[in-house]
């Protein structure tokens, strides 16, 4: 009890040794929560417009130079101020691509998802899209999730799924949704959750039935996952089946694909753990 107590005013102090340690250090927007900005952050008034364009000006000029804090600032000002604008937008394209130069690539991902929520009709919908796409690449590749927007922390494969999932849902006939429906049965590899994995391969194929070259991944992912799961679990005669079925749908659909012979290998081992099960 003596320590909980202890560690709480800690807390309390360390708070408000921060906030007189620099003025208003803290930082709260909406539907993003708190962050910290440093005084320095301000660059005083002359930032400031009185009309949409020319705060949309002074984004842009930022941005061009580099200066990534005044850009996201005075982006943020032009939607706070003119939410319904017509450069409002453009502002959010601004700020997302602004935050990911700084490496703050959560907070891009949730500007983007404001710019294609609020403005649906926008000619800067498929970059907002492509841009949600850039970042979730980045985080299935293993970039760290930032706690607070500010400390790395471990890769999140769960972060990853997340993001391609409202991928896929805003824009399901994207030209990049159906490998976001892959690259989450890739995330859900990389967690070692191969029957996860086989479901996303599985809706992959139901779903882009009608791309060929989407087909022949899903089923030889399909096929992975499931020896995957096979080998890594007790064994299962039913898993163990399912997969010797999708590599052999596979070879039978694509008998040209260079993966081929890798399938077959795939068979003939998942073959032989089949026999030896049978006698455990």
């Amino acid at each position: 009890m003596r320590g909980g107590w202890f560690r709480t005013l800690l807390t309390v102090t360390a708070f408000f040794s921060l906030t007189q340690w620099s003025p208003a250090p803290l930082v709260y927007t909406p539907g993003e929560g708190w962050s910290y900005e440093s005084p320095s952050d301000e660059g005083g008034a002359e930032w400031k417009r009185t009309r949409a364009k020319d705060q949309l000006d002074v984004a842009r000029q930022a941005f061009e130079a580099q200066d990534w804090k005044l850009s996201i600032r005075a982006a943020r000002r032009v939607v706070s101020a003119w939410p319904i604008s017509d450069y409002a937008a453009e502002a959010l394209s601004l700020r997302a691509r602004s935050e990911m130069s700084r490496g703050r690539y959560e907070r891009a991902f949730k500007v983007y998802q404001y710019l294609i929520d609020d403005h649906p009709k926008s000619d800067l919908y498929q970059e907002a899209l492509m841009g949600q796409y850039e970042i979730a690449r980045a985080f299935l590749n293993g970039r760290k999730v930032r706690m607070w927007g500010s400390i790395p922390v471990l890769p999140s494969m769960n972060k990853t799924v997340e993001y391609f999932e409202a991928i896929i849902k805003n824009g399901p006939f994207s030209s990049v949704a159906s490998d976001c429906q892959l690259s989450i049965g890739e995330a859900y590899e990389n967690k070692k959750e191969f029957d996860l994995a086989a479901d996303a391969y599985a809706t992959a194929l139901d779903r882009y039935y009608d791309r060929r070259e989407v087909e022949a991944e899903a089923r030889f992912r399909l096929g992975m996952a499931l020896s995957n799961q096979a080998m890594s679990a007790e064994f299962d005669q039913t898993v163990t089946q399912r997969a010797i079925k999708a590599f052999n749908d596979f070879t039978a659909l694509f008998p040209n694909d260079p993966r081929v012979p890798e399938a077959n290998a795939q068979v003939e081992s998942l073959r032989v753990e089949r026999a030896r099960g049978a006698y455990i």
